[in-house]
């Protein structure tokens, strides 16, 4: 199986940006994010509704994508910009990376059992690895299969964008793709930097030991585990109690894994004296008053939860009720204080 790409080419606004808009300042969280593009591969069957609509032709798939593209970048309008300085993003409509690429293996071959790092040829640049040099601020690869099903791969730079942004972009896209654009499309830049201020005097060492603690070590593995609805059932059963009768997906899920890291880890040579949990919480519906979904930047903190991997006592519930204790704490409140003494650990 091989993906061969056959195209590059820049992407630009399909209108340009104001000049009263030429300027946009990153806020506090975006300065702590690291420069990483983030990855996400789309994948389309030749049956999908989607490719319906898009594969009468290639030629003109391609076409639509890429006006599509341009028409979301004028919504999206520092994406297609370049940072000026550590702060703020000189939006001068440079444009963006668009690939085009041809699979010569149909798209079923590759769902069927997938080999995770072969996605990374479904993708324009690297996913989650430091980078020192950035651009531009958004990348995307077309791979077209045999069978005619689609990969659009798109890589955001996360020092820009956060998950959330990321996808309120690609369905603004998909919108636009359809030709159902309107004003609801229209992202918010303004309460990221109204929240979280960026600090103008923010020390380059401070920058580099932030992004440093994304990235430590020089390999990140990646796995893939599959957990039919039977076995979730099971997990969240398994992982109730009287404190958390009713434990997400997500804490069921967290708790497991965690369990048999420990229990894995006891068979070190150097075994960790402490493991964290970590997940990325929105911040957008805990603040006060909850902030737009569309509201673009990187509105995300990152809580901790600390365990003894020998503690032989930490079984599922326990570990659920600590991922919730520590979400929990995630109040509009404390949101607030901490960013209020922002200025004080720095």
């Amino acid at each position: 199986m091989d993906v061969k790409v056959l195209s590059k080419e820049n992407i630009k606004p399909s209108v340009p940006t104001p000049q009263h808009l030429r300027n946009y300042k990153i806020s506090f969280l975006d300065q702590l994010a690291p420069s990483s593009y983030v990855p996400v591969i789309l994948f389309y069957n030749n049956a999908n509704v989607v490719n319906d609509h898009l594969n009468k032709e290639n030629t003109l798939a391609s076409d639509l994508l890429k006006k599509s593209l341009a028409e979301t970048l004028s919504y999206y309008y520092p994406l297609a910009g370049r940072f000026k300085d550590l702060n703020s993003i000189e939006c001068n409509d440079d444009g963006v990376l668009y690939m085009e690429a041809q699979a010569n293996f149909h798209l079923s071959m590759f769902l069927e059992n997938p080999d995770i790092p072969f996605l990374n040829k479904f993708l324009p640049c690297k996913g989650n690895c430091l980078e020192q040099s950035c651009q531009p601020l958004l990348a995307v690869q077309t791979s077209t299969f045999e069978c005619g099903g689609r990969a659009i791969g798109v890589c955001m730079l996360h020092k820009v964008v956060d998950a959330s942004a990321m996808s309120s972009f690609l369905k603004t896209w998909a919108k636009l793709t359809h030709g159902e654009g309107d004003k609801t499309l229209d992202p918010d830049f303004t309460s990221a930097i109204s929240l979280f201020p960026p600090i103008e005097s923010l020390p380059i060492k401070f920058i580099r030991n932030f992004e440093n603690f994304y990235f430590q070590g020089s390999k990140s593995p990646m796995r893939r585990f599959l957990f039919d609805s039977k076995a979730i059932k099971a997990l969240k059963a398994n992982t109730s109690s009287q404190s958390v009768p009713f434990p997400s997906k997500i804490e069921a899920l967290t708790a497991f894994l965690c369990k048999r890291i420990a229990s894995a880890s006891k068979f070190l040579t150097n075994a960790p004296m402490t493991l964290v949990i970590t997940h990325v919480a929105n911040l957008r519906p805990r603040t006060e008053p909850p902030l737009p979904q569309n509201s673009f930047g990187n509105i995300l903190w990152i809580p901790f939860a600390f365990y003894d991997p020998l503690d032989a006592s930490m079984e599922l519930p326990d570990l659920a009720i600590m991922l919730r204790e520590v979400f929990s704490q995630l109040t509009a409140e404390n949101v607030k204080g901490t960013f209020e003494l922002r200025n004080h650990f720095i």
